[in-house]
This record gives C-alpha cells, structure tokens and sequence, in this order.
C-alpha cells in the first residue's frame, strides 16, 4: 500500500548516467506517451493526484473481499504467495549460511500480512513501513501482541524516510540497518522518480551482507487492476 501525498519532488532525478531508452507506449486511460521523458513529465505534474486517489482507495478498504489479506491482495492467493517468500528465503539462507536473519524492513506493508506470516518466521524483529495509517493501526491487532512485540511500526512513505521533513519515527527507521528489506507489490504505486528515490534510501538500510527482496509481478502477470488514475 502506497497512499497519502507525497512531499518530495516527482520530477527525473537532476543527474543521469545514460539517456533513457527511446521506447513510447499508452496508459490504461488511453493517453499516449511519445517517450520516457514524456511519461516522467506527466507523472511529474501529477502525482500528487495520483496519490491523493490512492490515499482514498486504500481507506475504502483496498481491494475489498472477506479478509484483510483480500484486502490486502485482491484475491484468494495469500498462502499459496507465503509458501512461495519462505521457500525463497530459506533457499537464500542455504546458499549464504552467515547472512543474519535478525532484523528486517517491510516497505508497504499494509496490515502486515507478509510480517505476520513470512518475516517473523525467519527473522529476530522487523520494522513495519506503511503510509496508510488505518492500516498500520490494523496491523497491530492483525498481528496480536505477541508478535507487535517484535515489531516497529513506522508511518511514512517509502521515498520520505531520508526527507527532512519525515517524521521522527521515520527518521529514526532511517537510521537503522536492516539485514533484508523487503518490498512487495508497493512500487506500483509510485511513480518512477519516486521508485528510485525510495530504491536508494532502502538499499542504504542494509547491513553488511544484506540483501534487497523488491517484488513486482510483470505487467502480463498482474490480476488485481493498476490504473493510472490510482498509481
């Protein structure tokens, strides 16, 4: 989950290594982009609409259903999705048996779904980082007190957590090191100057050894509607 307005700046990032490809493509409303640039522009001018439309949509209850994880997700498919992240993860600890498994970062966690039933199976603590202020305040009765216990709860958006203007949870989130920051299914939902912005400030949260888990589903494997009107 990604809502609320964002207060830093949507615009391409000032510097870059190498120009952009030259690609052009169509939005799911029908507008037609000539390039990269012309997207970033737009995205620019108009993420804060974006946002404020997502903001809305995850307060009315997210993609709805009979459970906070059909909330969550949209569909039935939570556990067949945890069996998949603890299989990965026990497959990364096989393969590096001296990375730590103490302390972990769930960028847009939600209601906590992939805390409750993935990360804390594996890890020490974990550091919940959600926008959505009903849903973090749902998370810790998702969670139950045993397992909030293990847990820091940060509202913030990903790309403000380094901002000066976050708030002090956030900073203090910020400041931390994390042995895996995970982030599944949240990017979507930032327009691309902010992915970055936000792919930069977790890979910085990582301890020696850690590892970043960013999960987006290809665009001809995605069930649950991303509009453009909700980014």
């Amino acid at each position: 989950a990604q809502p609320a307005a964002a207060a830093a700046d949507a615009a391409a990032p000032a510097t870059r290594r190498e120009p952009p490809p030259l690609i052009s493509g169509s939005d799911d409303a029908g507008r037609s982009y000539a390039s990269l640039e012309t997207l970033w522009t737009e995205q620019a001018r108009h993420h804060r609409e974006y946002y404020a439309a997502n903001e809305r949509w995850w307060d009315e209850d997210g993609y709805g259903g009979g459970s906070d994880e059909e909330a969550m997700i949209g569909d039935g498919g939570s556990e067949e999705d945890i069996e998949h992240s603890l299989r990965l993860l026990d497959a990364l600890k096989a393969r590096r048996p001296a990375l730590a498994f103490g302390s972990a970062l769930d960028g847009g966690s939600g209601v906590g779904r992939v805390t409750k039933h993935v990360l804390l199976r594996r890890f020490e603590r974990v550091c919940l980082v959600e926008p959505c202020a009903r849903w973090l305040k749902q998370s810790r009765r998702y969670l139950g007190n045993k397992r909030a216990g293990k847990c820091a709860f940060v509202h913030a958006r990903l790309e403000e957590l380094e901002a000066p203007s976050a708030r002090p949870a956030a900073a203090a989130a910020a400041a931390q090191l994390f042995d895996l920051v995970w982030v599944q299914w949240t990017l979507q939902y930032l327009v691309d100057a902010h992915v970055v912005v936000a792919l930069r400030s977790l890979a910085s949260r990582l301890s020696a050894g850690g590892r970043a888990r960013p999960r987006e589903e290809p665009a001809s494997l995605v069930k649950r509607p991303v509009s453009s009107r909700c980014l």
